[in-house]
């Protein structure tokens, strides 16, 4: 389980609680129909945690990480979106092997969509394919989505707040997708140093509200980072940080290629561990 890989770090932060009450609900109105827990208005509070930070650091190698670059048809943005809100809340809420699913957009263009996924295991995702809402997602984007690259990772460090995630609303949230190429023969190198930047950068910056990093199966120089940060002034902080800029200074010639997409977040859902 990847409550079980985690180590915690104190920190306090202000966010979005996916309370039990509403798991339960959504399990028990599961059985009417996924039509009906569309129509749910669903239970979310803010409040200021005394919580901490869930790190992996030691991977467990159960952990499905899968990241899909979804295009749609042009002006079908919104009933994309509608649908996947719906889809992505309902897994998590209902699917206990489903830890957490993420969606972003493009701000130039609305057709190009990132999803990120985490699920315990392959019996979790087999699990969640198999799942009725899943499977009326497919039937309900027949012609809305063109084109789903799905990516498989292999999980390298993940980082997030100890408190649900469940925001679904136009937020300020910044959002990146980084893509590394690492020269082969520094693989060892950059991860060493990569993997203590996360680390620390979680340690001491609560605007960090998740960090998730793989490297795609079989290419192990190839690098995905998926970053939330709570605004865009985080982000800044985070940069300029010293800390991240010695990890700069220290990987820039291990580093053959890097590509960094900020992106517009839509939704983001996790259980938190809680």
């Amino acid at each position: 389980m990847i409550k079980d890989s985690l180590q915690k770090i104190p920190i306090t932060v202000s966010l979005y609680h996916f309370s039990d009450r509403c798991r339960n609900v959504f399990k028990a109105a599961n059985r009417f129909g996924f039509t009906f827990l569309r129509l749910l208005a669903y239970d979310i509070t803010i409040k200021n945690y005394n919580k901490r930070i869930q790190t992996m650091t030691n991977m467990n190698k159960e952990v499905v990480f899968k990241m899909h670059l979804v295009e749609t048809a042009p002006e079908a943005h919104d009933e994309y979106l509608n649908a996947r809100r719906g889809q992505m809340i309902t897994a998590v809420a209902i699917e206990d092997g489903t830890f957490g699913m993420y969606a972003s957009h493009r701000p130039e263009d609305l057709t190009k969509n990132y999803t990120f996924e985490v699920f315990n295991n392959q019996a979790a995702y087999d699990e969640h394919v198999a799942a009725d809402q899943y499977q009326q997602f497919k039937q309900e984007m027949a012609g809305v989505i063109v084109n789903d690259q799905v990516v498989d990772l292999e999980p390298q460090f993940m980082g997030h707040q100890d408190v649900a995630l469940n925001i679904s609303t136009p937020n300020g949230l910044w959002i990146n997708i980084v893509q590394i190429t690492v020269k082969p023969e520094h693989l060892a190198d950059y991860q060493r140093v990569v993997t203590a930047q996360l680390e620390n950068a979680l340690k001491i910056d609560p605007g960090i509200l998740a960090i998730y990093a793989g490297t795609k199966q079989g290419r192990p120089d190839d690098w995905v980072i998926y970053e939330v940060f709570q605004s865009e002034e985080n982000y800044r902080n985070h940069i300029a940080n010293p800390d991240h800029q010695k990890y700069v200074a220290a990987s820039k010639d291990w580093i053959q290629n890097k590509q960094v997409d900020q992106t517009i977040g839509d939704v983001l859902v996790n259980t938190g561990n809680n």
